[in-house]
């Protein structure tokens, strides 16, 4: 038996094929070898084709205030400028920040999704804030089904 390093070309998709010429062992000519790529989940991103998906946990101040967030990429810590009332489930694109396939075709990009959180229960001054601000705000107001 012998061993064989493999360079894996950047941006392969699960399941694709490999193949490895002349690699395959005794024969005149030797055969080839045929690998499946298995590329492993994240615990942060997902991919669709060549883009990758983050949720991107928020405070309810950095999603209402605005400004600057960091978010974290393949490829170092982007900082991006959120609008002021931004919302959770709002989607950002950050452009060629996404999956770099080998050769000549661009790379995809991160889709960045808000996930807005609030702070722990409990906060008896935070409750009575948000009393006095939105107790007669009825977002469903307007939804008729």
């Amino acid at each position: 038996m012998s061993t064989l390093d493999v360079k894996v070309p950047a941006g392969m998709k699960d399941g694709a094929k490999l193949r490895l010429r002349g690699k395959g062992g005794a024969g005149s000519p030797p055969g080839d070898i045929l690998l499946t790529v298995r590329v492993g989940t994240h615990k942060l991103l997902t991919r669709e084709d060549d883009n990758l998906l983050l949720r991107l946990p928020v405070t309810a101040l950095e999603a209402y205030r605005g400004g600057p967030v960091d978010v974290p990429t393949p490829w170092g810590t982007v900082t991006v400028k959120l609008s002021p009332g931004s919302q959770s489930g709002q989607t950002l694109r950050l452009r060629g920040r996404g999956v770099r396939p080998a050769g000549d075709k661009p790379a995809g990009d991160l889709m960045v999704t808000l996930d807005v959180r609030l702070p722990e229960a409990g906060d008896e001054r935070l409750l009575e804030l948000l009393t006095d601000l939105q107790a007669s705000a009825n977002p469903r107001a307007s939804l008729v089904l």
